[in-house]
């Protein structure tokens, strides 16, 4: 063979071993990213890995098995998996079709606001699996800026609610908070994967999401199941850099509760206190749901800046109002129920700042003294915006300027119940 000719064949191998290798340095994430998702997980993992409890320097992972074994969650912060942590038996879980093998691993020690990449592998009769690849960020510390999603009522649509959570990503969420209604009760692990687990694939292995539970939302056993909530119950909070947020369950509201949520609220020092539950306390459109009235007090005495609730399948949120006659703080409602379920027709009333019968998610971000949510479409129309500023703990003046007394927000929606 002449030297010409082997040239012209060297030279191109050179060329696309070059490119190969850059690639390898360069772009050791996406390419082994790539080669992950066109590789047969399923056969293994009905559940690919999904987080839960996040923290700043903690983090949970749960994924599913269709044969029992042993596994680690394999995690970096560079390019080689470098730490493990191992993974035990959370629940074997009879369903119609067969048994699976619930998992649970604990990542501490985690550097606050910090991506990491994970794996599992799970060694089943010795032969060992692995999951894909994936990227959690740990939650910033205290004060700091947090982004998150809240929306709601997905139960009777996942096909929708599929369209609205493959929009979440690009926001780069800290959590996203689903206001419940989430799978409805008939069979219940069929439910949870098509109306949960499949629509929310591209996000849940990075973000963790915060459920409450919805009236067509089975027993609490079964969020339990699937989700690592604060405390192991329906009622819980969480802080997440200068957010804190206090869940409740409105299924199972006793006086225990509302003594909780007094002394969670009391000892939270967050720059922003919100508090999540399905059924509105005002809504003037859909149901006209009023559950939670006696929350008012705890909420005025705690000046808690966001109340957010779903339910009433569609968007309203109202003008601040003040929970106390004698406080310079005022509350701003929100009810999110658009995530997928039937829409209701929504009512236009001079106390609600914007209503609107639309499929959408909201995106909040807040800081230390700033907080902005706005309201999308799937299309990335923007529904609502509206932002709230504090100085020195203090809401904005003219923010305040808006604020009604909460009396007039409980006669209006009196009267629309009376009308109907």
């Amino acid at each position: 063979m002449t030297q010409r000719r082997l040239l012209i064949i060297a030279v191109p191998l050179a060329v696309l071993a070059s490119l190969g290798l850059a690639l390898w340095l360069f772009l050791p994430v996406q390419t082994e990213a790539f080669v992950e998702r066109i590789l047969p997980w399923t056969e293994s993992f009905p559940k690919q890995p999904y987080v839960q409890n996040a923290g700043p320097t903690a983090m949970t992972i749960f994924y599913e098995t269709n044969a029992p074994g042993q596994g680690v969650v394999a995690f970096t912060t560079g390019r080689r998996f470098d730490q493990t942590a191992p993974a035990e038996l959370h629940e074997e879980i009879q369903n119609a079709k067969s048994t699976t093998y619930l998992y649970r691993a604990r990542l501490e020690s985690l550097t606050p606001a910090t991506p990491y990449r994970y794996r599992v592998v799970h060694a089943i009769q010795g032969k060992k699996v692995k999951s894909r690849i994936a990227t959690f960020r740990t939650w910033p510390k205290k004060d700091q800026p947090a982004t998150f999603i809240v929306y709601g009522d997905t139960w009777s649509a996942p096909e929708q609610h599929a369209v609205i959570a493959r929009q979440f990503d690009q926001y780069h969420p800290d959590f996203i908070v689903h206001t419940g209604d989430i799978i409805g009760a008939r069979d219940p692990y069929d439910q949870w994967e098509r109306k949960f687990f499949e629509p929310l694939e591209p996000v849940l292995g990075s973000t963790p999401v915060m459920v409450v539970r919805g009236n067509h939302d089975p027993e609490g056993h079964d969020f339990l199941r699937w989700f690592e909530l604060p405390g192991e119950r329906t009622w819980y909070s969480f802080t997440c850099g200068a957010v804190h947020v206090a869940v409740l369950d409105c299924y199972d509201y006793t006086p225990e509760v509302a003594r909780w949520l007094d002394q969670d609220l009391a000892a939270s020092p967050s720059p922003w206190k919100i508090v999540a539950y399905h059924e509105p306390t005002f809504n003037f459109g859909g149901h006209v749901s009023h559950w939670g009235r006696d929350l008012l007090p705890i909420l005025a005495r705690h000046d808690v800046d966001l109340v957010l609730a779903g339910h009433s399948h569609g968007y309203e949120r109202f003008v601040p109002l003040r929970l106390s006659a004698s406080s310079p703080h005022a509350t701003t409602f929100v009810t999110t129920a658009g995530g997928g379920a039937e829409l209701y027709a929504v009512v236009q009333h001079p106390l609600l700042l914007k209503a609107a019968s639309l499929y959408h998610y909201c995106v909040v971000q807040a800081d230390a003294g700033r907080l902005t949510m706005r309201a999308l479409t799937p299309k990335g129309e923007e529904i609502d915006r509206w932002t709230v500023a504090k100085t020195d703990g203090r809401l904005d003046a003219a923010y305040l300027a808006q604020a009604q007394p909460v009396e007039a927000a409980i006669l209006a929606e009196e009267l629309i119940l009376n009308s109907k």
